[in-house]
């Protein structure tokens, strides 16, 4: 009997802790966007659930040391505050959701003390299952993950202020709810609490405002997210509509320069065939040269533009084509390959753009450095795969691209380093699509592969 006894402990033990692990580690996926694998996740829960045979008043200090841990290095690359709201603000949620209804809502419901809350193993239990429905409800504010708006733009000062509001937040609820307790001693804490009742109602209080100003923030964190989301949808619109107008003024220039090439041509052949008439080869060839000649400047200047025609993707082709024009102007010799018809790819229209304008301008910045400026562009379909490869002279022969996807690194300067990390920040919600980037022989090339077969499982 005493077998199954603690057999059902043991097994009360590991649903507790397996409970409160499932949901401050589903808080933490849902705000930094970082997983754990099946085998670190295992031995996480082993290690914890072992723990808390020893450290059961300090349970608390060991979750936010683990998780706070794993946030750090997981989330290296970002600025420190997010690595502690990350990892600390997962905790604390689930803590102090538990204790509202353990210290709040119970006390009131059941007219119980504090004491004999405590004391209720039931009551323990829903304290923490009620936590689950809380924050699925909570979830309804939070962006969902892998969205294309994040809480992670460490230059805006919004949100800046955000993150330090936040941050104090939990440590005042740390040092007022749990440490002074832990310091004074749970069961004297407790006590106290059963016999002055201004002590208890401070502690609910505490409480209640910490639980109020936590639905506050992540109201204020879904507000400030969509409004981030309508000034990046902002930017968006007017380079499009600037492009669209750039291409609009483009068409009317080839349109116009079509018209004095056909009558420049017309008058040309004109003169060529007089000159043929009067048996003149050598004035005919040197004719013939002259007509050539002014073709292929006509080409070289104009024909990039005509491939767009095979893309249907409006927003890249009207970008393409401005970049396309302000490249010639500048000097710098411009390829472009479009065989196939292109109407969609697995990445969003929005995030396809934001990827080929960051390999472009890094293109045009780099080979406007190197004796040669030339810059091509292909995007094309092959054995059931879409590959886009941008590619520039380098004024070096070869560059280092060990460390160019890490967030502030850059060759032009200090915080200049976020497109190329931006790029793999998106590319990483797409298991699909891999990016392989290299640099020899004074050439740097991204190729962005992106495969058709699993276009349809992947998850927005």
């Amino acid at each position: 009997m005493a077998f199954y006894h603690y057999l059902l402990l043991f097994l009360f033990g590991i649903f507790i802790e397996f409970s409160i692990l499932s949901i401050v580690y589903y808080t933490y996926v849902t705000l930094s966007n970082q997983k754990w694998s099946l085998k670190e996740s295992v031995v996480i829960f082993i290690l914890l659930f072992c723990l808390s045979f020893f450290l059961k008043d300090k349970m608390l200090i060991v979750h936010l040391m683990v998780f706070g841990g794993l946030s750090w290095w997981q989330n290296r690359e970002k600025e420190w505050r997010y690595r502690l709201y990350y990892g600390f603000f997962s905790v604390l949620y689930v803590d102090l959701w538990s204790r509202f209804y353990a210290l709040v809502l119970f006390t009131y419901l059941f007219s119980l003390s504090i004491e004999e809350v405590n004391k209720s193993l039931i009551l323990y239990i829903l304290s923490y299952l009620l936590v689950f429905p809380t924050y699925f409800i909570s979830r309804s504010i939070l962006p969902k993950a892998n969205s294309t708006v994040d809480l992670y733009n460490p230059n805006d000062k919004r949100e800046l202020h955000y993150l330090n509001i936040v941050l104090y937040g939990m440590l005042a609820y740390f040092l007022i709810v749990y440490l002074v307790p832990m310091i004074l001693g749970e069961k004297y804490y407790f006590y106290l609490m059963g016999h002055v009742p201004l002590l208890a109602s401070y502690r609910k209080t505490s409480v209640f405002l910490f639980a109020l100003s936590t639905a506050w923030l992540l109201s204020y964190r879904d507000q400030f997210l969509k409004l981030q989301l309508r000034e990046r949808l902002k930017q968006q619109y007017d380079e499009r509509l600037q492009n669209l107008e750039n291409y609009g003024k483009q068409l009317e220039v080839i349109y116009k320069s079509l018209s004095h090439f056909k009558l420049k041509s017309e008058g040309e052949l004109k003169e060529f065939e007089r000159i043929l008439n009067q048996n003149d080869l050598d004035l005919a060839n040197h004719c013939f040269d002259e007509i050539l000649s002014d073709s292929h400047t006509f080409d070289r200047n104009y024909y990039s533009l005509t491939k767009l025609s095979h893309l249907q993707i409006t927003s890249l082709k009207s970008y393409l084509a401005s970049k396309i024009i302000s490249g010639e102007e500048e000097g710098i010799e411009i390829n472009v390959e479009l065989p196939d018809l292109i109407s969609s790819t697995p990445l969003t229209e929005l995030e396809l753009v934001r990827i080929v304008s960051i390999f472009w301008d890094n293109a045009i910045e780099a080979t406007r450095l190197s004796d040669k400026p030339q810059l091509n562009f292909a995007f094309f379909e092959v054995d059931n795969q879409l590959m886009v490869i941008v590619e520039n002279t380098t004024k070096e022969d070869q560059l280092d691209i060990g460390n160019i996807f890490d967030e502030g690194y850059s060759s032009k300067g200090n915080d200049r380093g976020v497109g190329l990390w931006t790029v793999q920040k998106i590319l990483n919600a797409y298991p699909n699509i891999s990016l392989i980037t290299e640099s020899k022989k004074n050439r740097f090339s991204q190729r962005l592969i992106m495969s058709l077969e699993e276009k349809n499982t992947i998850l927005r």
